[in-house]
């Protein structure tokens, strides 16, 4: 996992190179990054705990899965990937709902990213990854909106501003 190749793309969303997160942010390249929504026949979605093994953000409540687009995949690929590799899950149709730009401070540096939410529809099991995952659970929409209105911190930012855009597109 450490050597990764992650894609390195510019304003625009064009490729100008690959190689770890950590030179994206010193040469001040933006990144592709997935978000996938998971929702169940009861409308209930799906929410991970992030691992206290992860760097940014341990321990906090983030979308069902998610992560950084690799060289040579294209977002969707990525989406399928990450969602298998973190939740157990695959053979799911997974759709595009949006694609937006970020610039976030990152410590002494400007994290820039291109995100893609994806939702999909699912009702199996799930086996979270434990090195990434430490819990999940299924949350009705209006349970979810209060926990975020209540307690903000609970969350990744990066979840708060997703769930925020795809919550507008589903009303």
């Amino acid at each position: 996992m450490a050597n990764k190749q992650v894609v390195y793309v510019d304003e625009r969303d064009l490729v100008v190179g690959a190689g770890t997160i950590e030179k994206a942010l010193e040469k001040g390249y933006a990144v592709r990054i997935v978000r996938i929504f998971i929702t169940n026949h009861k409308r209930k979605i799906l929410l991970q705990q992030r691992s206290s093994n992860i760097k940014n953000y341990p321990l906090k409540w983030d979308q069902s899965a998610g992560g950084h687009v690799d060289e040579a995949e294209s977002y969707h690929q990525a989406a399928k990937r990450e969602l298998f590799e973190e939740m157990g899950i695959s053979n799911i149709d997974l759709q595009q709902v949006c694609k937006y730009f970020t610039v976030e401070p990152y410590k002494d540096y400007s994290r820039k990213r291109h995100n893609v939410i994806y939702i999909g529809n699912y009702d199996g099991e799930v086996k979270i990854d434990n090195h990434e995952v430490s819990d999940y659970k299924w949350l009705s929409f209006d349970r979810l909106n209060a926990w975020i209105n209540n307690s903000p911190d609970d969350f990744t930012n990066g979840f708060i501003d997703a769930y925020s855009r795809l919550y507008k597109l589903l009303k």
